[in-house]
């Protein structure tokens, strides 16, 4: 497990790529817009977090609440700035890896299977209107469309 520091800094990183992906999508970063204000939350609360005694980052329920807050905070930080159509996804993917790196696997796969519902959700609910068929790539896909 990491220490505090060593999270918050992390977590500070996954804070300052996301509002660089929102400052450069479609719709941007403005001031009265609700993406301004997620943004600004959630680099607030990590300021709040620092405050927070170390005993309380011992127990692994607190991690874990940090990081399901952080998936719930770019999912709608997506959801405002039209994310699904730039790389917002990377962002799932480094907030995956700063909880693998911060805790064990029995930590971090509830963290991996929570971003991937909520992205899934939030990507079936952006675009309703993809087919329901599963498609197999390459090879295999090219030849299962020839029969």
């Amino acid at each position: 497990m990491l220490n505090k520091r060593t999270l918050l800094f992390l977590r500070f990183f996954l804070i300052l790529t996301t509002v660089l992906v929102m400052t450069y999508s479609k719709r941007g970063l403005h001031f009265p817009e609700p993406g301004y204000i997620i943004a600004l939350i959630y680099f607030i609360s990590n300021l709040l977090l620092y405050r927070i005694s170390d005993k309380s980052y011992s127990r692994p329920i607190f991690p874990f609440l940090i990081f399901v807050f952080d998936i719930v905070t770019i999912s709608i930080a997506t959801y405002f700035t039209q994310g699904f159509e730039t790389d917002f996804y990377l962002i799932y993917l480094l907030a995956i890896f700063i909880a693998s790196v911060s805790q064990d696997i029995g930590g971090s796969l509830p963290i991996a299977i929570v971003v991937s519902v909520f992205y899934g959700w939030i990507l079936y609910r952006a675009s309703p209107g993809v087919s329901q068929e599963p498609t197999m790539p390459g090879v295999a896909g090219s030849l299962m469309s020839i029969t």
